[in-house]
């Protein structure tokens, strides 16, 4: 059964370092949702 993590309310890097951590300790089938309520900038697909 594949899990959905919710991040809320961080910055830039720590929207990316989180993911990263976490994306090396769940299962490929897992998700990850990463939400900001003031992103006021870019952020390439690539660094995630």
């Amino acid at each position: 059964m594949s899990k959905t993590v919710l991040i809320l309310g961080v910055g830039v890097g720590g929207l990316t370092t989180t993911a990263g951590i976490i994306r090396r300790l769940l299962p490929s089938e897992d998700r990850i949702i990463l939400a900001h309520n003031s992103f006021d900038g870019t952020l390439g697909l690539s660094v995630l």
